[in-house]
């Protein structure tokens, strides 16, 4: 089962990736997928993201008509586009409107987008500034980990663990139920999706020892969200075995 087929992505597409830890990882992962595909395929980011490992021609610049000449110039080809390296050795991504100019400029391009961060994370909640989502966009794919719900202290969990201390009562021990309805808050990682967006949930860090944990609360997500889901991936980022199962995939 793959990833880029679940997610319908196609020539013209621009998905955004945001979220929690693999969100990178699942972007190289539809890139192998889609790159025998005979349409250009950009990776690209409005955050921050390390080099990734994904082969193609990494262009790095502050100037749009180089992205958008080397757009030009590797059709059907894989092209990460970034505005600078910083002292972190991470790519520093490209402005919004950036993103859109390109989209519109070359529209037979797939354009995949890691809009959000969390320092390797399993849950959190948006700054009032994130997703920094295009505007063209067309779907998103939320990424959280499942010991993002299972596991331990929040505290260790949580990208930002401070801003859940208004909404959990338990700061260091939330339960499932909590953890859940977190991603429904005006701030969290669905509720703060607006319902603009065709949107999908990516379970990670699933292994078949978790898996029946994970099914129950990509189901009880799949409630809280009918309507507005597109459905629910339950995988592995770091697995041969991207994905294990999924829940109402329409």
């Amino acid at each position: 089962m793959k990833i880029s087929e679940i997610l319908k992505i196609h020539s013209g597409s621009m998905i955004a990736f945001v979220g929690c830890g693999g969100k990178t990882s699942l972007i190289e992962a539809v890139i192998e997928e889609l790159k025998e595909d005979l349409f250009p395929i950009i990776h690209t980011t409005t955050t921050k993201i390390f080099l990734p490992e994904t082969s193609g021609e990494i262009i790095i610049s502050t100037d749009f008509n180089i992205h958008m000449n080397a757009v030009k110039n590797n059709m059907n080809k894989v092209i990460t586009l970034g505005y600078e390296i910083n002292r972190e050795n991470k790519v520093v991504g490209l402005p919004q409107g950036w993103v859109d100019q390109i989209n519109r400029l070359q529209p037979e391009a797939c354009i995949l987008v890691e809009a959000d961060g969390c320092k390797g994370k399993s849950i959190k909640l948006y700054e009032t500034f994130e997703p920094c989502v295009p505007i063209h966009t067309k779907s998103i794919v939320v990424v959280i980990g499942i010991d993002g719900f299972t596991g331990g202290d929040i505290l260790e969990m949580a990208h930002r663990p401070e801003q859940f201390m208004s909404i959990f009562e338990n700061l260091t021990l939330p339960s499932i139920d909590e953890r859940i309805a977190a991603l429904f808050h005006k701030r969290g990682l669905i509720g703060g999706l607006k319902g603009t967006l065709d949107c999908y949930v990516f379970i990670n860090k699933v292994t078949q020892e978790n898996l029946a944990t994970a099914k129950e609360i990509g189901y009880r997500i799949q409630a809280l969200g009918d309507g507005y889901l597109k459905g629910i991936i339950l995988g592995n980022t770091l697995s041969d075995q991207k994905v294990i199962s999924v829940i109402g995939v329409r």
